[in-house]
């Protein structure tokens, strides 16, 4: 009887009204269905970013051997470091100060970490790369997808 009770309560609390139709749908370009304004630079980015970090995660390891730098794994685990050291100080200026202040300069740590890189011959020169790398990505990814999401 009790359960009967309840069931009958909470279906009388569950009725709810029938929601509104929305409104007619205005007509949109092809163009603006596809396109978010405000999007392509950063998308650009996103894109330059995307293709560098494979390159660099894919053929790291074929790079070193032929250079000759053993142990070459470590440029990811302090990479990965300075990802998680970044992130924290890139949200907080992010949110105060606006996406320019955190993507401009992680573009450019990122792209001196490339450049050290390229001309790594020893563990010690792949390691500072590996830092410039990991605090440039870890400021810029998070900082294009939230600045494209916004």
């Amino acid at each position: 009887m009790i359960v009967t009770f309840l069931a009958a309560v909470s279906a009388k609390l569950c009725n709810a009204k029938e929601a509104p139709l929305p409104d007619e749908k205005k007509h949109m370009s092809i163009r603006h269905k596809l396109c978010e304004y405000g999007t392509g630079i950063p998308s650009i980015l996103t894109i330059l970013f995307g293709a560098a970090y494979g390159s660099v995660n894919t053929f790291i390891a074929m790079m070193a051997s032929e250079v000759g730098i053993e142990n070459a794994g470590l440029f990811f685990i302090v990479g990965t470091i300075f990802v998680f050291i970044s992130r924290p100080f890139g949200g907080r200026i992010f949110d105060s100060k606006g996406g320019f202040w955190v993507i401009l300069p992680g573009g450019i740590l990122y792209l001196i970490g490339l450049g050290i890189l390229v001309l790594a011959q020893s563990l010690t020169v792949l390691l500072v790369a590996s830092v410039f790398y990991g605090f440039g990505g870890g400021l810029l990814l998070p900082s294009l997808m939230t600045y494209m999401d916004a």
